[in-house]
C-alpha cells in the first residue's frame, strides 16, 4: 500500500512539474540571437515581441545580432546553450535551409533536428528594388537592361531569396547579374540607396524609408501576390515571368535548442499569439506590409516541412555556390 500511495503522489509530481515550470520561466533575462544585422525584419520582428514578452514576464528580451556565416554562428551560438527556455534564436528559414548544400563544415548540419520550431513569421512582401538612376521601371525593363550590360545585386547571403533570383535570372533568362553578399538587408539596401549596387530583393519595413525619399525604387514583388501598401506594384509572375525563384516563400523563425521543456516551448508560443493581436505588434506588422499571423509549433513544423525541399532542390537546379 506504501509502496502504491509513494508511486501515485511521484506520478503526480511529474504531471505538475511542467506547469510549475512553465509558471517559474523566466527566472533571468531572455535572448533572442539574430542571425542577420540589426535594422532589418528580424529585428523589428524580434524587437515587437521582445516588448510583449518582457510586459508580460517581467523579464527583459535582449535582442544580440550574430550575422554572417549562413546563419551558423546565429545558430550555433543558441545550440550551444543550455535548452532552458532563455535562449532563442531569430533566423531567416531560406538560410537554415541552405547551409547544409552550401557549407562544407557545418556547425549545425541538420536544423530541424537541432531546433524546435516554435513560431513563423512572414517576413511581409519581397520586393525588387533598384536604385534611384537604373533605367529600368517595370520587370521586362530590366531584364533587357541586364541582357544588355552587367548589373549588381546585392543579396543576404548565398542561397537567399535575392542570390537565387539573380541565379535563376542569369541562367534563364539571360542576364548579366553579378551577386554582392552581405550580412544584413540593411547595408545591402544602403549600398544600394547610394548607387554602389545595381538592385537587390528587400522586405518593405527595411526599403519603406528609402523608397519614400525616392532613393530606390521598387519595380516588382518578387513572391507570389501583390501587397496592399503598393497594389499597382506588379509581380513578375504579371509581368510574364512565373520562375521558381519568383514565387518563393520565406519565413522568419524563431526556434529553441531542441530540448527545450515543451511546457516552456508552449508558453512562449502562447506569449507569441497573445502578442500578435496587440497595437505595437499590429503597428509593427503592418509597417512591414504582413497581412498573416504567425504559424506555431506543429502548424510551423508542417510548413517549414513543405518549403524546405523547394529551396533546396532550386539551389541545386541553379547550380548555386558557395563562390
Amino acid at each position: 500500500m506504501q509502496q502504491r500511495r509513494a508511486f501515485i503522489l511521484g506520478a503526480a509530481a511529474c504531471a505538475t512539474w511542467p506547469l510549475a515550470m512553465a509558471q517559474s520561466w523566466p527566472s533571468r533575462p531572455i535572448r533572442f540571437v539574430s542571425a542577420t544585422a540589426a535594422g532589418g525584419a528580424i529585428d523589428a520582428t524580434a524587437r515587437a515581441y521582445g516588448e510583449y514578452i518582457t510586459q508580460r514576464t517581467g523579464q527583459p528580451v535582449v535582442v544580440e545580432a550574430r550575422p554572417g556565416g549562413q546563419s551558423m554562428i546565429a545558430a550555433q551560438a543558441v545550440v550551444s546553450s543550455p535548452p532552458d527556455g532563455h535562449t532563442f534564436l531569430f533566423a531567416v528559414n531560406s538560410a537554415l535551409t541552405q547551409a547544409p548544400l552550401l557549407l562544407k563544415k557545418v556547425a549545425v548540419p541538420e536544423p530541424e533536428k537541432a531546433f524546435d520550431m516554435l513560431a513563423g513569421f512572414s517576413p511581409g512582401p519581397a520586393l525588387f528594388l533598384v536604385k534611384k538612376d537604373l533605367p529600368a521601371r517595370t520587370p521586362r525593363e530590366f531584364v533587357e537592361l541586364a541582357r544588355a550590360q552587367r548589373l549588381v545585386i546585392g543579396s543576404i547571403g548565398v542561397g537567399s531569396r535575392a542570390h537565387l533570383v539573380g541565379a535563376q535570372m542569369n541562367k534563364l533568362l539571360g542576364t548579366k547579374l553579378d551577386v554582392v553578399h552581405y550580412k544584413g538587408a540593411a547595408p545591402a539596401l544602403q549600398d544600394l540607396a547610394v548607387g554602389t549596387i545595381d538592385c537587390t530583393v528587400g522586405s518593405y519595413s527595411g526599403s519603406a524609408s528609402l523608397m519614400q525619399s525616392g532613393r530606390i525604387v521598387p519595380i516588382a514583388v518578387t513572391s507570389g501576390s501583390r501587397t496592399p501598401k503598393l497594389p499597382d506594384l506588379p509581380t513578375f509572375a504579371d509581368a510574364g515571368f512565373g520562375q521558381p525563384a519568383f514565387r518563393l516563400r520565406d519565413w522568419l523563425v524563431l526556434a529553441a535548442p531542441a530540448g527545450t521543456p515543451a511546457a516552456i516551448s508552449n508558453r512562449l508560443a502562447e506569449l507569441i499569439r497573445e502578442g500578435t493581436d496587440t497595437p505595437a505588434v499590429i503597428a509593427a506588422r503592418e509597417a512591414s506590409a504582413v497581412t498573416e499571423k504567425p504559424l506555431l509549433l506543429a502548424e510551423f513544423a508542417r510548413a517549414l516541412a513543405e518549403e524546405r525541399p523547394v529551396w533546396q532542390n532550386l539551389t541545386r537546379e541553379l547550380g548555386v555556390t558557395l563562390e
